[in-house]
Parts: C-alpha cells; sequence; structure tokens
C-alpha cells in the first residue's frame, strides 16, 4: 500500500519570514491543513494552557464561516486564523512554527485519514504533536509526539519541547517523500511486469 507524501525539497529548503507574520513575535505553536477536522475545544485547551505562545491556524474551510461560528474560539486572544495559503508558499509559514500540530477530532471520519500535513512538518524539520486519530499515527509514536486525551495532548506540547530528534523527524518525511514513493511504484509496476 503506497501512502501519502510530501515534496521533500519544497519544505525542506529554508524561506524568508512571510509578511503576514511579521507581528507575531512570541513562539508559534501551528497547524497547516483544512480547518473542519479540527477538535475545537481541544485548540481552546492549548490556547490557554500555552499564554506565552501564539496559536496560528492555516488552511481553508471546508464549510464556509467554520472557524467564526466556533463558540470554543471567542475571547482566545492568542489564537490567530491567517486563512488559505498558496501551498508555493505554505513551507515558509510551517518553517515558521515551533511546534507543528495535528489536533484532530477523533472519529470514524478522521481514523482512515493519512496524515500529509506531518510528513510536509517533519520535512520543514518541526515536532509534530498529534491526537492519537489513526493507526498510522498511533505506530509514529517513536517519531512523533502522540496525545490520547486532550490532556495528554497538552502534555505532548511541553514534551515536543525538549524532546524532539531533528534527525528522526527529517528521516520520517525522506520515507515518505514523493521521490521514494515513485520509486517504490515503479519498482513494483517491474517486479509485476516481470513475473508476469
Amino acid at each position: 500500500k503506497l501512502g501519502n507524501g510530501v515534496d521533500f525539497e519544497h519544505f525542506s529548503t529554508p524561506q524568508a519570514r512571510p509578511e503576514s507574520m511579521t507581528n507575531i513575535s512570541r513562539p508559534i505553536l501551528g497547524y497547516a491543513g483544512a480547518m473542519d477536522w479540527l477538535d475545537a475545544e481541544l485548540v481552546r485547551k492549548v490556547c490557554l494552557t500555552n499564554q506565552d505562545h501564539d496559536i496560528v491556524l492555516i488552511g481553508p474551510e471546508i464549510r464556509q464561516g467554520w472557524f467564526e461560528n466556533q463558540p470554543a474560539f471567542k475571547g482566545l486572544e492568542n489564537l490567530t486564523y491567517l486563512g488559505r495559503v498558496d501551498y508555493q508558499e505554505l513551507p515558509a509559514y510551517v518553517q515558521t512554527f515551533k511546534i507543528a500540530l495535528i489536533p484532530f477530532v477523533v472519529d470514524e471520519l478522521t481514523k482512515p485519514l493519512n496524515p500529509n500535513k506531518l510528513y510536509e512538518y517533519s520535512a520543514a524539520g518541526k515536532p509534530v504533536v498529534s491526537m492519537n486519530y489513526s493507526s498510522t499515527i498511533h505506530k509514529l509514536r517513536q517519531v512523533i509526539f502522540v496525545g490520547d486525551t486532550h490532556e495528554g495532548f497538552v502534555e505532548q506540547i511541553e514534551l515536543a519541547s525538549t524532546g524532539f530528534s531533528p534527525d528522526s523527524s527529517k528521516q520520517l518525511a525522506l520515507q515518505n517523500s514523493w521521490k521514494n514513493i515513485s520509486e517504490l511504484m515503479l519498482n513494483r509496476i517491474l517486479d509485476t511486469m516481470s513475473a508476469a
């Protein structure tokens, strides 16, 4: 089975800080992806327990107005939603993160998701903290920081600040680069053809 991947060079090549983030001076706990998968209550908990950080959300809303319609986000002064960012510019944003987050709702809809952003975050050299929403995430506990509950997720953010291994993260991204995946696919096709 061939999964999701990442353009490793695109995300690992250092970029200049985007102008829209120059007014954010505190360390950033960031998310880049579709908004509708997010657990709003968990995002609120992250904001409240990390008042010395800015929590930045980047990405499209599948349902228009999703962000504005979240009661959990009201009154959070350290939460910023920047909206959709062009893919070409996305690495520059991800590279500003201190820690990259995947605060997904854990349900039947997220269970089969293959976390493309996980490999993008890793290629950018960022520690990743994720909710344990899928078997893919569960298997990667040795490389990323995984929370089984809201409280566990918040604790993992603290651990990610000190226990991050950049080499393991880079290896994860390289193993799941589109280049590596395309080579695997080609080899499988050739093996199938030679066995026919």
